[in-house]
């Protein structure tokens, strides 16, 4: 990206905006797949922060980049809370999904600090009991009686 005149320029080829679009589609179906319908909701999409892993595509095949492996939203609220919301990882092996899962935490909280937010909340209906673990892992605690978990960031 390149900036002038207080813009922000973006060229991409129809390639590589196919790509981004492929992604998108990708992260999505990975959430509706893994949330189920009950805790995945795109109503949000427009106004989030999307957090996506994928597989480093290998340099010696040149095709279209690999699809989501991870997902996540990232929702900004005025009182300097944020919420990482629809927390989601595909992979075969447990730890490959904790691992994908701690990325994915890893970089909402500095996203998160980036943005001067004061804490990380995880609301309960938005996580299914596997991304609870995972949020707790990287140092989430309960806050208050309806079961979100929260990380505070100004330390």
């Amino acid at each position: 990206m390149a900036g002038a005149a207080g813009l922000s320029i973006c060229a991409l080829s129809y390639a590589e905006l196919d790509n981004e679009n492929r992604l998108y589609a990708s992260a999505a179906t990975l959430r509706l797949r893994q949330l189920g319908k009950e805790r995945a909701d795109f109503g949000g999409d427009s106004t989030a922060l999307h957090l996506i892993a994928r597989r480093a595509s290998d340099p010696n095949k040149p095709s279209a980049p690999a699809p989501a492996m991870g997902a996540a939203l990232l929702q900004l609220d005025r009182e300097g809370d944020a919420a990482i919301k629809q927390l989601a990882v595909a992979a075969e092996d447990a730890a490959e999904r904790a691992a994908g899962a701690a990325a994915l935490i890893a970089r909402a909280v500095a996203e998160a600090l980036g943005m001067g937010r004061l804490s990380l909340v995880a609301p309960a209906a938005a996580h299914a009991e596997e991304a609870r673990a995972w949020l707790r892992d990287a140092g989430f605690v309960e806050r208050g009686p309806g079961g979100d978990l929260a990380c505070d960031l100004a330390r």
